[in-house]
């Protein structure tokens, strides 16, 4: 569910730059180089928001497709969502 989440982020922000939003390019690319967010640093041991490798791509993914349907990890191959 994080990871779609990451996804639906990286959407919004990849279409608020596109259309001449609020979310300019500096503000984007700094999204970009920031979703190493994954359980790979978490303390407490709860793995619920993926490897830092999932975190960034489902963010990317998001932003470049930009497509509900292109965010549904529940229909993912479990290697896209570890």
């Amino acid at each position: 569910m994080e990871l779609e989440a990451q996804c639906f982020s990286g959407m919004f922000l990849g279409s608020a730059s596109v259309s001449g939003g609020s979310v300019d390019k500096n503000i984007y690319n700094e999204a970009w180089n920031a979703q190493d967010r994954g359980d790979d640093y978490a303390r407490n041991g709860k793995r619920d928001h993926g490897s830092a490798r999932h975190n960034i791509s489902w963010w990317q993914h998001g932003a470049t497709k930009n497509r509900n349907q292109q965010c549904n990890t529940w229909l993912a191959a479990s290697s896209d969502v570890s």
